[in-house]
């Protein structure tokens, strides 16, 4: 069976890989110890059709800029997201070891773009999102906690959360770096091994990275050039699994919906694992065909990042052939 059908299009099940029985995986990821991640309701009243702004804590650090040519930034948050139709989790980076990281700029989803500037470090905001203003294509509500604004090669001090002493000046982050790893860094590299797993699989997608890379970090419209192992969840119930699949290279937006979601922010460089309910994975899947068979795990080396070479013009070209349903 083909690597790049795993992740391309509809995807089969698959008995790759070897390896010795191990205890159950210790890479899991780190408890939340702040802030607690928020309960988020939803108003019994259909979605709005324009994106709701709410501040429920104001920050008092560096604020976010409006996207500029001018003006590079990073911002490291917390965010989680609620189906505003189903009532359930949706996505949740809520981990402060493990924060999302990204460049703000037009990449990012229209909600995101035009309902975080203004935001301050250390300020937590909802945002109501209509379909037509989310990559996902679903009204959604977002809450977001606002760790870090980092400018990109300014050379000036910056400040913290809470830090409010004269005006505000963004933190200093470097630039983006290695764009690929060569054929003698990727050779070493440790063999790609999922654990065993014990107990139930997660309901929500869970990312851990097991590896920080130092490299160009993704965007959701760049091309990734991984090499990648996935088994589904009953697979490694007895033990662990083995195998390599790649490498391979392919626009981010024409993978499967939990890669979309779980790879932008990652360096290259680094090691991640996956595992996705079937709802991030197969487009058709439906309740009544069981949950834990369907449940993926994924552990995956970013080796390149390629980006775009027409920004915003490949943007509406990608989208529109994108495969992650």
């Amino acid at each position: 069976m083909g690597g790049t059908s795993l992740v391309l299009g509809a995807l089969a099940f698959s008995a790759c890989g070897s390896g010795d029985e191990q205890p159950a995986s210790t890479a899991a990821a780190s408890q939340p110890i702040f802030p607690d991640s928020p309960e988020i309701e939803v108003p019994p009243v259909p979605p709005p059709k324009e994106l709701v702004i709410k501040d429920l804590k104001k920050g008092r650090g560096p604020a976010v800029p409006p996207i500029s040519n001018q003006t590079k930034v990073t911002i490291v948050a917390l965010y989680k997201a609620v189906d505003y139709e189903t009532k359930e989790t949706f996505e949740e980076r809520w981990d402060p070891h493990n924060p999302y990281e990204t460049e703000f700029d037009s990449s990012l989803d229209d909600a995101w773009e035009q309902g975080l500037p203004g935001m301050k470090v250390g300020g937590r905001r909802e945002l109501i999102v209509p379909a037509d203003m989310s990559f996902h294509e679903i009204p959604l509500i977002y809450v977001i906690e606002l760790l870090r604004v980092e400018e990109v090669g300014n050379q000036g001090q910056g400040q913290g959360a809470g830090e409010t002493q004269g005006e505000p000046q963004a933190q200093v982050t470097k630039p983006r770096r290695t764009l690929a790893l060569s054929e003698a860094e990727i050779a070493p590299l440790p063999k790609l091994t999922i654990a065993r797993q014990s107990g139930p699989p997660p309901r929500q997608m869970k990312v851990i990275d097991l590896r920080e890379g130092t490299g160009a970090a993704v965007k959701k419209w760049d091309a990734v050039r991984v090499q990648y192992f996935q088994v589904l969840y009953p697979e490694v119930q007895t033990h662990s699994r083995t195998g390599l699949f790649g490498p391979h290279t392919f626009p981010l937006v024409g993978t499967i919906k939990g890669w979309q979601m779980a790879l932008p922010g990652m360096r290259v460089g680094g090691r991640r694992e996956l595992i996705l309910p079937p709802n991030l994975k197969f487009a058709s899947w439906r309740p009544s065909w069981g949950y834990t068979p369907y449940v993926s795990i994924y552990v995956i080396d970013l080796i390149g990042v390629e980006p775009p070479t027409d920004p915003y013009g490949d943007r509406a070209a990608l989208k529109k052939k994108s495969l992650g349903t």
